[in-house]
């Protein structure tokens, strides 16, 4: 694991899209922030893209400011997401 920073991984579980009572596609997200082993990281998933950022040691950082750093990896991932593949 590579200290700091973001990191894409190469794939993600699939995810079968699903239709908004609304219309258009909705997008689903998940995320994590977690410590394990004394370190810190969070992770966020949507369709076939993974964004990972690892903090540091838990001694530096708290799980709370790992989860806050899991949803803004999320903001950032919908940030990515094309907007000519939405449909409103």
């Amino acid at each position: 694991m590579s200290k700091g920073g973001l990191h894409a991984a190469q794939s993600a579980p699939a995810t079968s899209p699903s239709e908004n009572p609304v219309g258009g596609r909705a997008i689903h997200v998940f995320l994590d922030g977690s410590g394990i082993d004394g370190q810190v990281e969070a992770a966020v998933v949507q369709d076939m893209r993974v964004l990972r950022s690892h903090l540091g040691a838990l001694s530096e950082h708290t799980v709370f400011e790992v989860e806050a750093l899991g949803v803004l990896l999320a903001f950032h991932l919908l940030e990515l997401e094309d907007p000519m593949t939405r449909q409103s």
